[in-house]
């Protein structure tokens, strides 16, 4: 299973994508998607415990998050160009892992990912959307011996932690990861996203992003027929 991670991210990160396999690359970068709930077999060095926020997806926007939140009575109010893009970045996920399950309360989708950089820096990740937008989560250099919780074979491939990175390498790194997930079309579908001020239906149709505010939680009936009335607003091609 090591030796397969391996190879795919090697390949990525020369030009050869494996869409099927949850793996592209772009620049020298390589990312290598994979379910952390899956249906089936888990691979044993996935997991997501204890990684928090590395950096925005959109991380030369993120200066203006605390004064739009706090300046905001709806959640309309609250949406960003980048939240607008992140229903079509869950479609390109879902393409790369169509087993993962999407929606919940403040989060829309959550996925673990392995990185290899044109430094031949190597280390585990999570790429998420919740209450702060798109987001590229880590785990610190000294959490991946605390208490065991990495697959020892795992531990022999990472010599790196996205936290030890400049702004500029974090610049790169997102620019390239939004390459990358850039050459992925997107799979229509649609899912619940919990917020404190309600719920939105989120998704894309036709390989058009939507976000709309439905209240609360509704069935599966509903959210069914809410779908297939969505229209499409123009602002959105």
């Amino acid at each position: 299973m090591i030796e397969n991670l391996v190879r795919l991210v090697n390949q990525a990160a020369q030009g050869q994508d494996d869409l099927s396999a949850g793996v592209i690359g772009y620049g020298g970068y390589s990312f290598a998607f994979r379910n952390p709930k899956p249906n089936g077999e888990q691979e044993p060095y996935v997991f997501t415990v204890g990684s928090s926020k590395v950096s925005a997806f959109d991380i030369r926007g993120e200066i203006n998050l605390p004064s739009r939140i706090l300046n905001s009575k709806t959640f309309e109010e609250m949406i960003s160009e980048n939240d607008l893009r992140a229903p079509i970045y869950g479609g390109k996920i879902k393409t790369l892992l169509p087993t993962l399950k999407f929606g919940g309360y403040e989060k829309l989708f959550f996925t673990w990912m392995f990185v290899k950089t044109p430094q031949e820096h190597t280390f585990p990740a999570t790429f998420y959307y919740g209450p702060s937008g798109l987001a590229i989560g880590g785990w610190y250099s000294e959490d991946y011996e605390e208490d065991n919780q990495f697959y020892p074979e795992f531990l022999n491939i990472i010599n790196y932690s996205p936290f030890s990175m400049e702004y500029k390498e974090l610049e790169a790194l997102c620019d390239a990861l939004k390459s990358a997930l850039d050459k992925v079309p997107a799979t229509d579908y649609y899912a619940q996203y919990g917020h404190d001020v309600g719920t939105s239906l989120m998704g894309v149709k036709r390989g058009k992003p939507f976000i709309s505010e439905i209240g609360k939680r509704r069935t599966k009936a509903f959210l069914q027929k809410f779908y297939n009335n969505i229209d499409y607003d123009p602002a959105l091609d």
